[in-house]
């Protein structure tokens, strides 16, 4: 299907238009010269940033289950801790205490950070 000129091939922008954090552009042909590679494992948040925002994803270690909860740590670096959060405890997952996980930051609730695991990392 031919792609109009007029038509932008950008579908989401997130962050702002001087520092966007990332952008979504679809495109049936590869881009020229670009190499394949994965996900990245470690995902740093924007420089100087010292405070969680919904949508982000943030690297976590299980602290503790706390029944329908696990605590977590929330990091932004090994050592740096920003906070800490809440994700909820499913069985088939089988994280245990000292885990670490990737998470999307939700909402802040009642002290702690709403969490939704993205994967194990």
């Amino acid at each position: 299907m031919h792609i109009p000129p007029e038509v932008t091939r950008t579908v989401g922008v997130f962050g702002t238009s001087d520092h966007p954090y990332i952008a979504f552009e679809l495109s049936r042909d590869s881009v020229p010269g670009a190499t394949p590679t994965t996900f990245p494992v470690r995902l740093p948040l924007p420089e100087g940033s010292m405070e969680l925002n919904p949508g982000w994803l943030c690297r976590a270690t299980v602290k503790r289950n706390e029944g329908d909860f696990l605590l977590v740590d929330l990091h932004r670096t090994r050592r740096e801790t920003l906070g800490q959060g809440r994700l909820p405890s499913r069985p088939g997952e089988g994280l245990r205490t000292g885990d670490q996980v990737l998470v999307r930051i939700l909402q802040w609730q009642q002290g702690f950070w709403s969490l939704e695991l993205d994967r194990r990392l």
